[in-house]
């Protein structure tokens, strides 16, 4: 049963324990409109898509994170290839650039680039010649296309990082809700019984 589908205020039927003409409002009105079991039906479903909320963006930062250190290294060798200068003033050596760049247009690093940044890569691949050199504009070119995009990514994981806590604090106002609503609900039983009494 569905919180819409559930007896009570929310349903718009008459609630669990009477008439609804002086409906109670917070935990109470919950807990008036809903049975025990569907107070926990709705818990598992709140915390199910929480819980899923919360994996995805943990993933998604994962993922940002393992690409940022992929691409901290290739920025590194470039730096390094700028200031080793080859006997050509303008040549640069790669030879450890080179390395990193082995198939580079099918490695994931590259394919989640922007345009530009690709463009950057793709022209310093082939600008490398069989000496292990290239042009130190080419290199300065790449070096900065990828510094640009972790420099995002940076920026993106910090935002990320905002919505996950906001994520696992929701998460944790939904237990409490719940708890309270539970607690409403054993106040209304204690208070039935002793009316009995």
């Amino acid at each position: 049963m569905s919180v819409g589908d559930a007896p009570g205020v929310l349903g718009g039927k008459k609630g669990v324990f009477g008439s609804t003409a002086t409906a109670p409002t917070g935990s109470a009105a919950m807990t008036e409109a809903l049975g025990i079991g569907e107070m926990m039906a709705w818990l598992k479903i709140t915390m199910d898509q929480s819980d899923a909320q919360i994996r995805d963006q943990m993933k998604d930062l994962d993922a940002k994170k393992e690409l940022a250190a992929e691409l901290a290294k290739i920025l590194t060798a470039m730096k390094n290839a700028e200031n080793w200068k080859a006997d050509s003033p303008t040549g640069r050596n790669c030879t450890d650039v080179e390395k990193l760049l082995v198939d580079f247009d099918k490695q994931d690093w590259f394919k989640k680039l922007p345009d530009s940044a690709k463009d950057a890569v793709t022209r310093l691949v082939t600008d490398i010649g069989a000496d292990h050199l290239a042009d130190e504009g080419t290199v300065k070119s790449a070096r900065e296309a990828i510094a640009d995009h972790i420099a995002t990514l940076s920026s993106s994981n910090e935002m990320a990082m905002v919505k996950l806590q906001s994520a696992i604090a929701a998460r944790g106002q939904g237990v409490q809700l719940i708890s309270n609503m539970i607690n409403a609900f054993n106040e209304t039983n204690n208070r039935i019984i002793g009316n009995v009494k």
